[in-house]
């Protein structure tokens, strides 16, 4: 019989890779690098911010198949992202693991950020010009560059996900989505800006899983991960009060200087590899509510 392939997983217990860990621990033996112990995987104490205490175990680790990158500090709120702490944890922590990483892997899956887009007026695919805005998209920027020009000196091969605004049901109850349920379900009026502007490239922590997993052999290069549906403010108020079947009260106010929220295309995934993201908010919103 045989044994099961090893993956590296920097980040197993991140936000982003909950349904993601569930599909590949069926195929795979799942090394959790972490400070925090994940149940059904094996747990190797690492800690990021003082990798000379941990770099050891790894570099003893034999038959590695991938390296998954999924540890990231995200700001609650990126426009007013701190610059010690971004750079900290996505650019120098990772610089030094791999400065000291002796291992080679086949692969390299980074988990980037459409963040690194910023914001125009046209839709976006992964040829179109950056707008790094705040200190996070630039962190994630430099991280992605950093990871694969690594992969391109040591001849491993790199996927990079750029990431939208990722949900599921364990959503944190501060963010936009659910705060406007909570008040739509207490039946609250609250008010919103923009709402024609205001758009959200979501992406399911269901599709994450789905697509990585499906392209994992194959798949190298960079690709956007959305579910490529125009979702506005007004829309998802719409999705969202239709769903819990109650009346909706309350107040758009627009400002007329902000720019209108990008769209962003994750197309290029669907042509190289014949495969899309399949849950839209009018279906992943029952996760929420």
């Amino acid at each position: 019989m045989k044994s099961k392939k090893k993956i590296l997983f920097f980040g197993a217990t991140s936000f982003a890779a909950e349904d993601l860990i569930k599909v590949l621990k069926s195929k795979y033996v799942i090394l959790n690098l972490s400070r925090s112990k994940k149940d059904d995987l094996k747990n190797i104490y690492f800690d990021l911010k003082n990798i000379d205490h941990s770099i050891n175990k790894i570099n003893r680790i034999k038959n590695i198949e991938y390296l998954f990158f999924f540890s990231s500090y995200v700001p609650f709120k990126e426009k007013y992202s701190n610059l010690n702490k971004c750079f900290s944890s996505n650019v120098y922590s990772p610089i030094d693991l791999l400065s000291k990483l002796k291992i080679r892997p086949k692969k390299i899956i980074l988990a980037s950020s459409c963040s690194i887009y910023g914001n125009h007026k046209k839709n976006i695919n992964e040829n179109s010009l950056l707008n790094l805005e705040n200190n996070y998209s630039i962190s994630k920027y430099l991280q992605e560059n950093i990871f694969r020009i690594y992969c391109r000196e040591n001849s491993i091969k790199f996927l990079s996900l750029r990431l939208g605004y990722v949900y599921n049901k364990n959503l944190n109850k501060k963010k936009i989505i659910k705060i406007i349920i909570n008040k739509i379900k207490n039946k609250k009026k609250f008010k919103v800006f923009n709402q024609e502007k205001l758009r959200f490239n979501l992406i399911h922590t269901k599709d994450i899983a789905n697509i990585t997993a499906r392209i994992l052999i194959k798949g190298k290069g960079i690709f956007n991960l959305v579910n490529n549906e125009i979702l506005s403010l007004k829309r998802m108020i719409k999705i969202i009060s239709d769903n819990l079947n109650k009346e909706i009260k309350y107040k758009n106010i627009n400002h007329k200087t902000l720019i209108k929220s990008s769209t962003i295309s994750s197309k290029k995934i669907f042509k190289r590899y014949n495969i899309k993201p399949k849950i839209q908010f009018k279906y992943g919103v029952k996760d929420l509510i």
